[in-house]
């Protein structure tokens, strides 16, 4: 009986021995192998003597015969081969009945019989399962048959019938199911005695799938989290965290640590990850105390094993496309037309006669997206070596990863991931290890926003959204009647043939303009752990993370021309460089020891220690236009709107943080964390805080009345804490001078802000009710939890009282928020012979509600207008950053007005503008017969409410089969700019059902030009006061991210060719979207308000290997 790794196969031994006993054997093995033996004396027959002859043979099938039909069981893991005494009990002597049948139980340990045990007759398709009792029966081929005994969480046993009619059979139960041990802050503990709420995704799941971002890691994998990858830009995916709803106005990601020091997820190797947990609760997260409000992610890397040197290839090759685009009209002669039609609806004219519609339909029309959406390709390749000593163990990793976009030009991102890990035990007492990391990025992007809007010093964009990729942008306003080219190869311009405004040439674009960013990170952390006495141990942590930038924008100036010759645009008039040089260091250490005991069926343990960590950022930052010629444009060279600016800021954070854990019995557990945390950027008044959590549970499975047949496990935990958020900002209790503001000729400066030294922390408190339950031996395992968080004392900057003669903003802590909902993980495993499946759903319902902003307003007064173009909302009682306006009532009819034109039904419209027929009418909220900011009402949330994924994975022999469907419910978005209505050009399908004379649509109203008109108010009028529902989308959607069939040789294959393991792979992502949105990528930005500020999503086609030798 056996049960093997893939550790054995990779190890070949030749023996030829007559009449050698069991004890010189296994010596013989630990004398030419790396392989070591653990085994209790008392279980095995050291002085049995056989024959063995075998001549270059995995020792697993070595082992498997000598342990034939013998009391002794094996199990090889990581080159220990563990012996244990057989639990095959032989209860009967009687032969075979002529009808080859046998009956039998399978029980564990304690008696308990399994229901649905797997019984497969070895070699064939043969089987059954055992019923509520245990007990089979199963008829088989001869009396030489063998038994394959499985059941989830228990080792699978082969059983050889040797002439028996009835058997017992008990199963012992796996050490990763019963013992499976879980990285937590500052220590790790087994997931059966976890009380808090506690997320799990091992780094094989992880690998399943090709991923350019490692945040993408965790999408729809973890219940609560929920992670959006932002745009489908190869660079700047943006993929943004929110652990159980946004608790705060102000950053709402979690801390992520890698191997306990503060790092990107992004930029991580995904090869390289151990595992991933995230602490969701405050009691697990309250370790972390001021920075854990959020939530906690803690990333595992690989690290190196004792043993032979074991290599690790995996190469891929991606094939990417958009997954939609949006459908835009390229016929001229309907383009034009249409757009005279929504000139005509403002009273403006345009160029474009009968005449000149006809000639330039008859011209080539140009399909925008046809021309410059291309097949983009990703490349991968990883490299890994591990291995070491008794005493010293080593992971070296290094991959390539080469992104390109589908869209035409130069654009990609190259990374080049290196890693380390090192770990020695130096004596008995000592124990060291190292980890060095280095990632080099160079990318290449297309700018964001038009020549010199919202560039700034820092090249950065609105947080609530922007135009996004400017090439991108372009292609969805480019008119069919411009050119790529003119007749001599020049940029095709439409110069008094515009509509509305002649747009910049794409090709123009992908030749001039272009963001350019080098990256180099370093991240390195040591430590030594020393064990003075027995169960005492005490870890020093140093860690380091070094970040060099180098940010480059350049616009170079370029000339259209029209169809007749005619110079139609200068692009970027002499020309503009923005740049950007950072700097960022971070330094982490802590001191922590640990004692851990156990008396009798009292298991304790404690653990205290005190961090500090420092950061510096260094930036300097330029803006120049107005370059003699592009040959000229480099730093120092611009002769207008010249600006440099430098940033230098620092901060520390200084703690002490501890943990008492304390088990009975392995049946009723209790967790105490505390971290008392000190920042810089607060005041002293209020710079230091304590942050508490505690958890209990109670395994009601391990009382001894506990009938385990049916529910083999069943826990119920529970957990409260507090936690903390100190403010982005680094010195918001300070008052700020802006110099510059003279006054009589004379220098002088102004007070800007009021500081506030009595700033305080933010607060979350969250309790956490939950319970784990496994089924039939965990075939089935249910994991759901109930949470409640509530935010206070959030730092919000609020309008100063007129009377300081201030009129900047004062920071103070106001706002509160509530989140609550509750998540479930449900996961299923079975095995059927050689099939197996295995399944994973986890569901999350989340209500983020504001519950204050301004503690001196009430009820729906209590709101902040945070940015009108995108429509984000801060309303006391509703989601944060909610859409705020009027409901869409539908399109004004002919028949709803009177002669004169005025509305039959009496409503003022003033407020918004006249009215007509195809117009976009509004609802009367209040009933008053006037539409004003009085009727406005939350038309769309933002945050999704409901949060999904599903995983489904299938073995039968090598073949391997699964899919990841992921996906969010109930949620909005809102976009009102460059919707194909003509906004600066370009013509979206959608708007061909427009309202008419002919067709009286209550649904699209008639078209016009982007902001123009009655219906143009809808977009932006009022400042943003008269935005319509009209505009907002429904984003929810189930995305199969992922579907992947892989093959692995067989190891007769292998053991010719000198692998270990040998897969080859195809896979899909985002292949298939379910969603009520046509043309458009539902995973996007949800502040970007243009059609184009957010790239879709690509889809993938992979190819792909993964070696082991």
């Amino acid at each position: 009986m056996q049960a093997k790794e893939t550790y054995s196969q990779a190890e070949k031994v030749t023996f030829n021995f007559e009449n050698i006993s069991l004890n010189t054997f296994i010596d013989e093995i630990e004398n030419t192998t790396d392989y070591r033996f653990v085994f209790k004396i008392k279980d095995v027959d050291l002085n049995r003597l056989f024959d063995i002859n075998v001549k270059n043979k995995p020792l697993d099938s070595v082992l498997n015969k000598v342990f034939r039909e013998t009391k002794t069981d094996f199990k090889i893991v990581k080159h220990r081969v563990y012996l244990t005494k057989s639990f095959v009990k032989k209860v009967s002597h009687e032969p075979i009945n002529q009808n080859n049948i046998i009956q039998g139980i399978v029980i564990d340990k304690n008696n308990q019989p399994l229901l649905g045990a797997s019984i497969i007759e070895k070699g064939t398709l043969n089987g059954t399962t055992t019923d509520f009792d245990g007990k089979f029966s199963i008829k088989v081929s001869d009396q030489d048959a063998v038994l394959v005994v499985s059941y989830m969480g228990f080792t699978s046993q082969e059983i050889p019938v040797n002439g028996q009619s009835v058997l017992q059979i008990i199963l012992s139960e796996e050490a990763s199911s019963l013992d499976e041990v879980l990285v937590v802050g500052y220590g790790i503990q087994k997931k059966a005695h976890l009380t808090g709420s506690v997320s799990h995704v091992k780094g094989e799941t992880i690998n399943k799938r090709p991923i350019t971002n490692a945040t993408q890691a965790i999408q729809g994998l973890s219940p609560g989290v929920y992670v959006n990858t932002n745009d489908g830009e190869p660079g700047n995916d943006d993929a943004s965290i929110i652990i159980r709803g946004i608790g705060t106005l102000n950053e709402a990601e979690p801390l992520v640590l890698v191997d306990g020091i503060e790092a990107p997820f992004d930029n991580l190797n995904p090869n390289d990850i151990e595992s991933v947990n995230v602490l969701k609760d405050a009691a697990s997260a309250s370790i972390y105390g001021t920075r854990a409000a959020n939530g906690v992610v803690l990333i595992t890397t690989k690290r190196g094993d004792s043993g032979k040197q074991v290599v690790n290839f995996n190469s891929s090759y991606s094939f990417t496309s958009p997954t939609v685009l949006p459908n835009f009209v390229y016929d001229t002669r309907t383009y034009l037309e249409n757009y005279v039609e929504a000139r005509e609806y403002t009273g403006t004219s345009t160029p474009f006669t009968p005449e000149l519609i006809d000639e330039l339909a008859a011209l080539p029309n140009t399909n925008w997206l046809d021309e410059f959406v291309q097949t983009g390709v990703v490349q991968n390749n990883d490299l890994s070596f591990s291995g070491g000593s008794e005493n010293v163990s080593y992971r070296f990793s290094t991959r390539f990863m080469d992104q390109g976009g589908y869209l035409k030009g130069d654009w990609y991102t190259k990374r080049l991931n290196t890693r380390l890990n090192l770990d020695a035990k130096l004596s008995d007492k000592f124990n060291l290890g190292v980890s060095m990391a280095f990632t080099n990025t160079k990318n290449r992007q297309t700018p964001k926003n038009d020549p010199g809007e919202g560039l700034g010093n820092e090249g950065t964009v609105d947080r609530y959204g922007g135009k996004g990729n400017f090439l991108y942008q372009i292609l969805l306003v480019a008119p069919p009647n411009m050119s790529v080219y003119d007749e001599f190869g020049r940029y095709g311009g439409t110069g008094v043939e515009s509509s509305k405004s002649q747009r910049d040439n794409p090709q123009g674009l992908i030749d001039n303009q272009s963001i350019s960013i080098k990256d180099n990170e370093f991240f390195g952390n040591a430590f030594i752990e020393y064990e003075p006495i027995k169960d005492l141990k005490v870890k020093y942590t140093i860690g380091v993370n070094s970040t060099q930038e180098s940010w480059e924008e350049v616009r170079l100036q370029y000339e259209q021309y029209d169809r007749f010759g005619n110079q139609s645009a200068i692009r970027v008039p002499g020309s503009l460089l923005s740049s950007r040089e950072s700097n960022i260091y971070n330094f982490t250490n802590w001191l922590q020891a640990s004692y851990a005991k156990k008396i009798g069926k009292h298991d304790f343990n404690v653990m205290v220690g005190v961090n500090q960590e420092t950061s510096t950022t260094r930036r300097i930052a330029t803006y120049e236009q107005g370059f003699g010629s592009t040959a000229l444009v480099k730093v120092g060279n611009g002769t207008e709107s010249v600006d440099i600016t430098n940033y230098n800021g620092e901060w520390v954070l200084q703690s002490a943080f501890s943990r008492f854990n304390y088990n009975y019995d392995n049946k009723y557990l209790f967790e105490l964390n505390m971290r008392r945390d000190g920042s810089s950027r607060f005041g002293e008044n209020n710079r230091w805080a304590t942050f508490p959590g505690l958890s209990a549970g109670y395994v009601i499975s391990e009382e001894g009345f506990w009938n385990r047949n049916f529910i083999s496990h069943f826990k119920v935990r529970g957990s409260w804490g507090k936690l903390g958020v100190q403010s982005s900002n680094l010195y918001p209790y300070a008052s700020e001078l802006l110099l510059g503001k003279d006054y009589n000729g004379n220098s002088g400066a102004a007070l800007t802000k009021l500081g506030n030294p009595n700033l305080e922390w933010e607060t979350t408190t969250t309790t956490d009710i939950g319970f784990d339950l496994g089924l039939m031996g965990r075939k089935i395992y249910l994991e759901a939890d109930y949470f409640h968080k509530e935010s206070k004392g959030i730092l919000t900057d609020l309008d100063n009282p007129l009377t300081t003669g201030i009129t900047g903003e004062i920071s103070i802590n106001s706002a509160q928020i509530q989140n609550k909902g509750w998540e479930l993980n449900l996961t299923t495993n079975n095995s059927v012979g050689d099939f197996k499946i295995s399944t994973g759903l986890n569901l999350t319902h989340v209500k983020n509600k504001i519950t204050q902003i301004d503690p001196t307003l009430t009820n729906n007064d209590d709101k902040v207008h945070v940015s009108s173009g995108d429509n984000v909302w801060w309303i006391r009682g509703e989601s944060i950053n909610s859409i705020y306006g009027h409901e869409f009532g539908g399109v004004f009819q002919v028949e709803e007005f009177n002669t004169d034109g005025s509305l039959i039904n009496g409503i003022d419209y003033s407020w918004i503008g006249t009215p007509r027929a195809g117009d976009i009418k509004y609802v009367d909220q209040n009933g008053d017969n006037i539409i004003n900011e009085n009727d406005m009402v939350v038309i769309g949330n933002r945050n999704p409410e409901w949060i999904y994924g599903l995983n489904i994975d299938m073995k039968y022999k090598g073949f391997d089969f699964s899919l990841f469907f992921q996906g969010v419910g109930k949620v909005n978005s809102f976009i009102n700019r460059y919707t194909g209505n003509y906004g600066h050009s370009g013509l979206r399908e959608f708007w061909l059902d427009s309202w008419t004379e002919e067709n009286r649509s209550n649904t699209v109203p008639r078209i016009f030009v982007d902001r123009d008109g009655f219906n143009g108010a809808s977009i932006s009028g009022n400042g943003g006061l008269a935005q319509s529902s009209f505009w907002v989308t429904d984003q929810r959607y189930v995305r199969l991210k992922n579907i992947v069939l892989g093959y692995s040789l067989p190891s007769k294959v292998l053991d010719q060719i000198s692998f270990s393991k040998a897969r080859i792979y195809v896979s899909g992502q985002n292949l298939l979207t379910f969603s009520k949105l046509d043309d458009l990528d539902p995973e996007r930005n949800a502040y970007a308000n243009h059609l184009g500020g957010t790239l879709p999503q690509a889809k993938a086609i992979t190819l792909g290997v993964n070696l082991t030798f």
